[in-house]
This record gives structure tokens, sequence and C-alpha cells, in this order.
């Protein structure tokens, strides 16, 4: 109940296995009131209750339980069964999981059991589930089994009226030989047997694992009965089953009747065989196999198959069946027995068949009373040979329908294709009939590498009204076949025998009647022309023939018809240096319009293909089906079809190869004085190659109606045309799905003007167009509703984008020009220039392609090396999805990414410039591809490097440090550092930190010390420099000493001073009393050359003192502004040999101020390691206990310029 405010009251309520108020559905305001029985009660099971509901043996025991009672299994139940036996009732679920177990009914008991999962592993558990009784539905059911011995029939229905719907298998089972003593003989693994009557198995999906090799037997679905089972269905299951031996996807077992079996979707794969559906023995009456699909792969392979050793199987209707097989011997649908009286009364009706193997038979039959009817038969044999030493009934062959030892079979309008075998062969077999009352347009017999129909032994058989087209020669065989007729048919052998003609009957076939066979085919070479066409070319149509075959090449000989005419090429003749041309006759009515040429070939020197020179209003069709057409010349064209009158003629051709070169070359060339819509111009499917020096036209059509879908056309010339269409009735979706491509200096691709039709449409063509000049693809005016693209409608349906591409500079020039009501839509169309809509100008104008897309690219001009550097690449005009950017620095690609954007970053490991590019490729038709680029110019980066020392005597380590870094503030770790002193370079490493250390010995005085870092790719040299002078303490023990020295010296300048200045004294007295001494200058002057001798010396002997004094000077003032230090070592407490020993202490200068980043000596037990101080001034060195007893541990300081 669904409706609101309704009332259920005072009913008595029944269904299968609920009452009372329990069989209500209905909403919650629904009055519901002393409906009767009472049902039964709700009783949950757990494995942990199952002992108070089922006794030891699994039998529901509760008498609790009674009829129309619910039982709901929840959780897991381990090696439990369940048993019931004479109730009513449901089994529900709540998770419900039975592991090797399963559920039976006995007695009359009646179940409904849903949603249970059983899981068997164990051997001795043949069932999930057994319904021994009638009337239960096993629904939405899942059973899993994995075994390797024993039987495994899941599902057993021993009654009558089952339900087994909707439920899932998944089955691992072994494939065990059937014990046929067993009646009845059923398989011992199957999904579901059945074995009652009224049985209803549907919807089921059906999985199957053979788990063992050899060739046992698995029948996934088994139907039989001890005695007559029948009305049961089979319907809307899926199988899906592989196995190593003998694989059935439903049989059908003995004493089965009117069973169905129904829209099943079969498929089998087996090492040995598969038989999708079978009937394995009689007797089995009134079966029906309707509407299933089989799909088979294995060595032998039977899509649906009655084999019969026993009992007859009657009047079984085989009908809508799909069938598909691969293997090495097969049958689609195979029906026989020991004796052809097994197999009585069958009907075969809208089968289709399509198999492929080496022995390939469609459908076979070994019976009486069959009826095969309006049959599909597509099958592709390897061989033609029949396997006599098979023990088959019907011989392993290829043949679409083989009719063996049989009685009365009718077989009506069945299509059949074969290739390398018959497509139907009558073997033993009597009063049958093969007969078409359908047209013969639709219903047809095809075979390649052997005959149509072959009768073996085969007598009394009706032959009647099949068209039938073989490549061999002859259509019809007899073989000791007699009393048959053969009438009516339209029999064509390799278009060399017809009728009558394709008929061949050996001596042992007698009293056999041919009439009204037809066609009768006349063979055209070079040496029966004269018989077949008059003095000037024009056929004489000899009575009786209906098909003309070109029989051999033809040389030099125009053919000119004036009737019907079907003109077929037997293999790969020439026509050369011929026209075909049509001219009219007076008596000619409007059954003689069909002209017929199929795979003529003609190879012609300033002479046309065909000509029309009809000239009286009455319609001809003439049609050109394949063919191979070259024309070479001056001025030549294909077909021409030029008048001043209205005739009514269409001109089809299809899948022609048009091959042409010359000076002025025109493939199709249809024009008529006045406009005339009967007219008809109808290219479809051809290969055209049009090569000119000068005038190059695929089609000008003017005045008529026209259609050009699905070609291929290559042209090249001077000015190049490949529609020219005026006053025409280009209507609807007329030019479809060519693909041209044109070269030459001036191109007009398509011209379309003065249109009578209404919305001419084209779409899905591909078109290129190559030309120094700008070329105009399409020009469209005075028609009405133009559609490009996009059809008249905006679904999907309609949408038929084409791609128009322009190898030139089109400039001003639109690619697409529609001056009319015109709307281009959902293409793709470009030039060198012109992009999307750019190169359209029509009405309407959405969503063309490509568009121009552009890149830009985010990077920083400047950059130094080590530089971490991100470059951003962005499309415009493009989604994500519409191409790939590719990123190249200095010519190496990088990064490439499918998306309109591209990040990548990087360190540059040298200086220089960085170019980079970036480049778009378009994925889609939707964008055109681009490219950008830029430079990243990378500067070296600037170093600095310290250096400092300690002021060491004579015989003391001078201690050399400093560090080497960067403008980056980083450390410039385990790099070289070159540190020249006295002039000798010496090599050291600077460590995590960047700094660097060298421990060496100074020479006595001015000690010069350099440190350079060399320049790399990525950084500028520096240099540091400076100066120690070291003294000799041994000289100047003292600084007291040096004192007194100083002092000592001073006093000495001193009196040298004043001597200095009493000779000066001296000089000046006797300067004065130079007049007076003249006498005596001659003999001072030596003196006074002395004293000034020695007064110079005495001058650089103070000078010498002087600088003396300033050097100890500046000692003393070293000496006073160095600060004294004081390092200390905690203590350690006593260790193990062999262990680690860690020293610590600190370095202060004497204020108490910490040291930091010095290096101090740690001397362990005589051997030497220097440590720096951390920020702190503290150091730590760790080493291991070496000596047993006392370690002597010191710790030196040796000083700078300014510490001690």
């Amino acid at each position: 109940v669904t409706g609101a405010t309704n009332k259920v009251t005072n009913n008595a309520l029944y269904t299968a296995v609920k009452v009372g108020d329990d069989t209500l559905n209905v909403k919650a305001d629904t009055i519901v009131e002393n409906n009767t029985p009472a049902s039964g009660g709700k009783f949950e099971v757990t494995d942990e209750t199952y002992s108070n509901f089922f006794d030891e043996n699994g039998l529901l025991n509760n008498v609790e339980v009674t009829n129309y009672s619910t039982i709901t299994l929840k959780g897991a139940f381990n090696d439990k069964v369940f048993k019931f036996d004479n109730i009513i009732l449901s089994v529900a679920s709540d998770n419900a999981v039975i592991n090797n177990g399963f559920i039976s009914t006995d007695n009359n008991a009646k179940i409904v059991l849903e949603n249970v999962i059983f899981n068997n592993t164990k051997e001795g558990i043949e069932h999930s589930v057994l319904l021994n009784t009638d009337g239960n539905t096993v629904r939405n059911v899942k059973v899993y089994r994995t075994s390797d011995s024993g039987v495994s029939r899941e599902i057993m229905v021993n009654g009558d009226n089952n339900k087994v719907v909707s439920n899932t298998f998944d089955l691992s089972v072994p494939a065990e030989s059937i014990d046929y003593m067993e009646i009845p003989a059923l398989s011992k693994a199957s999904a579901i047997a059945i074995l009652g009557s009224g049985n209803n198995v549907s919807s089921n999906t059906i999985t199957v694992r053979n788990t063992t090799k050899g060739f046992g037997t698995i029948n996934v679905i088994d139907l039989a009965g001890k005695t007559k089972i029948n009305s049961n269905t089979v319907s809307s299951n899926t199988i899906n089953a592989q196995s190593s031996g003998y694989l059935y996807g439903i049989n059908i077992g003995g004493n089965t009747d009117t069973n169905t079996i129904n829209s099943n979707k079969i498929t089998l794969n087996s090492d040995v065989y598969t038989a999708g559906i079978q009937i394995g023995y009689g007797p089995a009456d009134a079966n029906t196999i309707n509407s299933n699909t089989v799909t088979l792969t294995s060595p032998i392979a039977y899509g649906i198959v009655a084999s019969v050793y026993s009992g007859v199987v009657s009047d079984t209707t085989i009908n809508s069946n799909n069938i598909y097989i691969t293997a090495h011997q097969l049958a689609g649908i195979e029906l026989c027995g020991t004796t052809p009286e097994l197999i009585n009364g069958a009907t075969l009706t809208s089968n289709k068949v399509i198999v492929d193997g080496d022995y390939a038979i469609g459908i076979g039959v070994s019976g009486k009373n069959i009826n095969l009817v309006t049959n599909t038969i597509n099958v592709t044999g390897t061989t033609n040979a029949t396997d006599d030493a098979s023990y088959d009934i019907i011989k392993p062959t290829t043949a679409g329908l083989i009719i063996k030892n049989s009685d009365n079979v009718q077989a009506y309008n069945n299509t059949i294709e074969v290739v390398n075998g018959a497509d139907i062969k009558l073997d033993g077999t009597s009063n049958s009939k093969v007969i078409s009352t359908l047209s013969t347009a639709t219903r047809f017999i095809n075979a390649k590498n052997n005959v149509n129909i072959e009768l073996i032994n085969s007598n009394n058989n009706v032959i009647d009204t099949q068209k039938a087209f073989t490549d061999s020669e002859y259509s019809i065989i007899l073989t000791g076949s007699s009393n048959n007729v053969i009438s009516n048919n339209n029999l064509n052998a390799s278009n060399l025998k017809g009728g009558n003609d394709a008929v061949k009957m050996d001596e042992a076939s007698k009293d056999n009647t041919l009439y009204n066979n037809t066609p009768v085919i006349a063979l055209l070479t070079d040496e029966t022309y004269s018989t077949l066409f008059d003095r000037s070319g024009v056929y004489t149509f000899p009575e009786g023939v209906g098909i003309l075959t070109l029989a051999g090449d033809l040389y030099n000989k125009d053919l000119t018809f004036t009737n019907n005419i079907t003109f077929i090429n037997a293999d790969n003749f020439t026509i050369y240096n011929g026209t075909i041309t049509l001219k009219d006759r007076e008596d000619a009515n409007y059954t003689d319009r069909f002209v017929t040429f199929r795979n003529i070939n003609i190879n012609n020197v300033n002479k046309p293909v065909f000509v029309d020179n009809l000239t009286i209003k009455a319609q001809k069709n003439i049609q050109f089906y394949g063919g191979e057409f070259t024309v070479t010349g001056d001025n030549i064209v294909a077909f021409e079809s030029v008048k001043d009158i209205i005739t009514y003629t269409i001109l089809d051709v299809y899948d022609a190869n048009i091959v042409m070169e010359g000076k002025n070359v025109a493939a199709f060339v249809m024009t008529r004085d006045s406009y005339i819509q009967s007219e008809y111009l109808d290219v479809e499917r051809c290969n055209i190659t049009l090569k000119a020096t000068d005038t190059n036209e695929a089609f000008k059509v003017i005045n008529t109606n026209l259609d050009i879908y699905n070609n291929n056309i290559v042209q090249e010339g001077k000015t190049v045309s490949t529609l020219y269409a005026t006053d025409v009735y280009a209507n609807g979706q007329f030019f479809m799905h060519n693909n041209i491509n044109a070269t030459g200096d001036n191109i007009a691709v398509i011209t379309l003007k003065d249109n009578h039709g209404s919305n001419p449409t084209f779409g899905n063509n591909t078109i290129i167009a190559t030309s120094p000049n700008p070329v105009p693809v399409m020009n469209i005016t005075n028609a009405t509703n133009v559609y490009v693209g996009q059809g008249q409608y905006t679904s999907a349906s309609y949408n038929r984008p084409n791609t128009i591409i322009v190898n030139a500079d089109n400039g001003e020039v639109p690619v697409v020009y529609i001056n009319a009501n015109g709307y281009v839509r959902n293409n793709f169309i470009m030039s060198n220039d012109l992009f999307g809509v750019e190169a359209v100008n029509a009405t309407t104008v959405s969503n063309i392609t490509p568009t121009r897309t552009g890149i830009e690219i985010t990077a920083p001009e400047q950059a130094k090396a080590l530089d971490e550097i991100t470059i951003t690449v962005t499309v415009t005009n493009a989604t994500a999805s519409d191409g790939t950017i590719r990123l190249l620095i200095n010519d190496e690609v990088v990064k490439t990414v499918t998306s309109n954007t591209l990040t990548y970053t990087y360190t540059p490991s040298t200086n220089g410039t960085d170019n980079i590019v970036a480049e778009y490729t378009n994925k889609t038709l939707k964008t055109i591809s681009s490219s950008n680029n830029a430079s990243i110019s990378i500067g070296k980066i600037v170093t600095t490097i310290t250096v400092e020392s300690n002021r060491p005597f004579l015989n003391e380590n001078l201690t050399i440090s400093g560090t080497l870094s960067n403008e980056k503030d980083t450390a410039m770790a385990n790099t070289e550092v070159t540190i020249t002193l006295n002039g000798n370079p010496i090599n050291v490493i600077t460590d995590s930190q960047g700094n660097y250390n060298l421990v060496t010995s100074p020479q006595e005085g001015n000690n010069t010390i350099v440190v350079n870092y060399v320049e790399t790719d990525a950084y500028c040299p520096s240099e540091a420099s400076t100066t120690t002078f070291v003294v000799d303490l041994e000289k100047y023990a003292l600084v007291d000493e040096l004192n007194n020295t100083v002092n000592e010296q001073a006093q000495t300048i001193e009196s040298m001073n004043n001597t200095i200045n009493e000779l000066n004294s001296t000089v000046n007295q006797q300067a004065d009393t130079i007049s007076n001494l003249n006498t005596t200058i001659n003999n001072q002057a030596t003196a006074i050359d002395d004293l000034t001798s020695q007064l110079e010396a005495q001058e650089n002997e103070i000078k010498q003192l002087n600088n003396t004094i300033n050097t100890l000077s500046d000692i003393l003032a070293q000496l006073l502004s160095v600060k004294d230090t004081t390092i200390t070592v905690n203590s350690v407490a006593d260790l193990t040999f062999n262990t680690g020993l860690t020293i610590t202490g600190k370095l202060t200068d004497i204020d108490g101020n910490a040291l930091t980043n010095s290096y101090v000596k740690v001397t362990v037990s005589g051997v030497d390691a220097i440590v720096q101080t951390d920020s702190k001034g503290t150091y730590k060195y760790t080493t291991t206990a070496k000596t047993i007893g006392e370690n002597n541990v010191t710790v030196t300081y040796e000083g700078t310029d300014k510490y001690m």
C-alpha cells in the first residue's frame, strides 16, 4: 500500500512463507487490524545459540519455531548444517556466513532463503542448498566453493516450482567423470542442478574454474530427471566458466520436456571441449532454446548441440540465439543422433552464427521434419577438407549449412557467407527444400574458395530462388544425386558461368531438372568483341544474356550501351584506349534504366572513361562500382555528362581509383544549360589523384544535384579547384567525410554559388592546401543556411567538425568565406597567418580552433652562481590538457609537462649566460604551438678571506688561521686555500665552518703571510696578508735587558750628539777665522776631510741606532699591549683501559673574557691534537685511553698578536 490513510483489516492473508500482517508492506499511516492468521515468531540464531534451535544432526527442533516464523542467521557459522523438516518459514540473514555447511528442506518444508553467504572447502559437503521439497525460494545468496575433489552440486533442486534467482556463484571445483550408469547422469560439479519440474532459475551470476587437469566434465547448470521433468525455466543467467576438460554451460539431460532456456549469456573456455547449451540425452520433447548469447573458445566447440545416442529428441525450438565461436573443430548449432530418427522435429529460426576455425560448420542437422528459417550464418574455415576419420555423425569440415542423412528439411530465407567451404551441403538427404522467398537483396549465399551448394547422394530435393555467388568454377555441384529440381536461382560462378551453366553434375546424377536459372553470362574478350558489338561499337544485347563479363584485356575498342546492362570484370582485366558511352533507344521505357559496371578497369590516353550521350527524358541510373581508371593527355576528362537538355540522368561512382595526369584535367564534369534537380552526381569512397601542368578540376557541376562523400582527393597544378558548383541542388549533408590535399599556384578548393537546395552541410572533411598565394578554401555565395561543421541542430549527432589547414599566407583573404546565411561552428581552420575565428568570414562563427597561444617566461634577468632560480612558464589561451610545455636551458631539456603552466627551480653552478627556451606543443586541435625565449646573466660570487697569526718567538710554532666566506654569508667548507709564508706556498682545506688553520715554524725577523683563494667557475678570488715579526729570545732574554740596552744606546747617541755639537762649534769658530788662516787652509784641509768622514760615519751610525731604537720600541709596545691568558683543564675521573677519554676546559684572557674560535693544543701522553674553542671559550677533546696507569694531559695556547 503506497497511498495515504488506507485500511487493511479483517483479511485472511497468505504468501509462500508469510501470513497475516507479515504479508503487508504499507505506509505508516495505514490502519492494519484483524488480519489472519497470526504469524509465527521471529528468532535470531548465532553460532553460539545454534544448539538452542538445531539438534546434533542439524535438524530444527525448537518447538517455539512454528509455521510462518522468521529465523535470522547472524554472523559466522562453522561446520553447521541447517535442516528444515515439515515447516514453513523465512530464513533471513544478518551478515550470515556458513562455513563448510549447508541448508536443506525435507517433508513438505518450504522456505524463503535470502542473503546468506556459503563458503565451502571441505570434501563431503556436496551442496550449499538442497531443496527436496516444492515451492522454495533461494534469492540473493552468495556461494563460494574451493575444492580439488568430491561432489559439488551447489544448489540441488529435487522438488518442483522452486525459484533460484539473483544468486552469485564463485566456484573453483574439480572436473570429474560422469557416472552414466546413474539415473539421471549428472555432472559431479555444477552450480545448479534441477531434477524437478516447474522450477525457475533466473538472473544468477555464475563463475566457475576447474582445479584439476584431465578430461572430466563440468555442467554449470544441469537439468535432468529420474522420470519426466518439465516446464523448467532457465533465463537471464550469466555464466563464465573455464576448464581443462569437458565444459557445458547448460545441459538438458534425459526425461526433460517443455523446458525453456532463454536469454542467458554463456562464455566458456576449455583446453578440450565446450558446449554452450546441450540436449545430451533423450527422450526430450518440446524444449525451447531462445535468445541466448554463447561465446566459446576451445579446440572443439559447439554453440547449441543435441548429440543423441538413445531416446528421441523431438519438436525442439531454437530461436534468435547469437553464437560466436573460435575453435579448431566447431559447429554453431548441431542436431544429430546415431540414427536420423532420434532427431524428429526441430525449428531453427533467426539465429546468428559467427564462427572461425579449421573445421567450421555454421549449422549442421541430421534428422527429419526440421525447419531452418531466416538464420544468418558467417563461417570462416581454414580447410575445405573433411575429416572422414572422425567418429562424429556430421564429419568435421567447413560449411555454412550441412543437412546430413535427413528427410523433409525445409531451409528458407537463410543468409550464408562462407570462406573455404560450401554454403549449403546436402549429404544423403531427400525430400528437402532450400528456398528463398524474400528479396534476393536481403537474403543470399556467398562462398569463397568453394561452391555455393553441394548435393551428395541426395535425391528428390528442391533448390529454388537462391541468390548465390562464388569465386569457384561452379555454383552448384551434384554427386550421385538424382531427381532434384534446381530452379529460379540466380547463380554466378566467378562472373564466368551463370544460371544453368553454373551447375555441374556427375554421371551418377540422373533425372535432375534445371530451369529458369539465371543469369546467362557473355564473355567479352578481344576475340569475342565482334560477336557482341556491332561495327559502330554498340552492344547487341544477345538474347538471354544477363551479365557481360570482361574476360580478358581489351585494346582500342569503344563500348556503347543502349539498354540495361551489368558489365563485370571477371578478374583484373583492363580496357586500353576504350570509352564507355551511353546512348538512347527510341523504345526505351522506365524499366530500362539500370546500367551497372563492376570493377571495370580503363586505361586511356586522350580519351574519357565514360561519356553520357543520352538525349531522351527517361531516367537512367548509371552505377560504377570499383574499378581502376587511368587517363593521361593534354585536355582530358574522366567522367563526362555535358548536355543542353534534361534527361534525368543519375551517375553514381563508388569505390573507384581514378588517376589522371596531363595539361588540363577534370575528373567529373556534369553540366546542364538550365537547372534541374533530377540530374544527379553521386561520388563516394573513391581515391582520386589528379596532376596537371595547368588546370586541375575534380568536380565541375552546373545546374544539377550532387553528393560527394568519403573520397580521398589529391590534386596538383597551376590552377586547382576541387569543387566548382553553380546553380546546383546541394542539400543537407552533401559534402562529407572527404580528405583533400591540394597543391598549386592558385587554389580555390570549394566554390558554391546560387544553390537551390536547403541547409547544405560540409562536415567531417579534412582539407590541406599548399600554395605560394592566398587560398580561399570555401567561397560560398547566394545559399540558404550553409552549415560548416556543426549541422542544422546542436545535438552531438549533428557535430561534424572539419579540419582545414592552409599552408599559405592568406593575409586579408579568409580561409572560409560565406556570403550567405552561414553557420561555421566546431571546426579547426588555419592558414600560416590566420587561426580559428580569424580565418572565417560568416554570419555565425563559434568554437573555431586553433587558438593562438602565447608563452610568458618569468625569470630574473640576473643572478649569481649557486643561487636558487625559479622559472615560471605560462601559456595563454590554453587549458591544462591542451598541450605540452618543454623547457630548455642552454639547449638541454630540463622539464616537460602536459599543462598550461610550468615551474622549474634550479641552481646554476657556473657564471655566464643561461639561455632559456620554452616550447608549447599542442596535443589537440584547439591551440597553436608556440615558443618564447629569455636569458639570465649569471655572475660569480664574491668571496672574502681573513688571516691572523700569533706572534711566537723564534723556535716556537707560528699559527696562521682565518675564515673563507662569501657574499651569501655561507661557509665555504672543504675548500682549498693557499697560504704563502715567506714565499713558500702551502695548501690547506677549510673545515665545515669555512675556517682554516696552519701550524708551522717561523723565521727570525719579519714573516710575510699571504692567503689566497683561487677563482673558480662560481666564485671570485680573494686575498689577505699580514706580517709577523719574530724575535730570538736567546739574544734578548729579558725585557729589562732590552730596556737597558735601549737606554745604553740612547746614552751613546746622546754622547755622539754632544761630540757633533762640539765639532760644529769648532767648525764655526774656524770658519770665522778662515780669512785669517788662508795660509793654513791647505795644511788643515786633510784634517777637515778626515773630520767630515768621521762626521758622516757617525751620522750613519746614529741612523742605525735610531732604527734599532724604533724597532725595539715597537717590540716593547707589542709586548706591553699583549694580554696574558689563562687556560684550565677540568679534572677527569679514573678510567679503564681503551675507553673514551674526554678532556675539557676553558681559555680566557687576564680579564676573564672567553677567547672564542681560538686554537689550543691538547697533548695526551705525548700525542698532540689541535682543538678549537666554542663561543664560550670552551674546548673539548675526546680520545681513547691507550696507556695503563697515568695519562699525562697538557693543554697549551701558543698565543696571537693580541694574547700571550
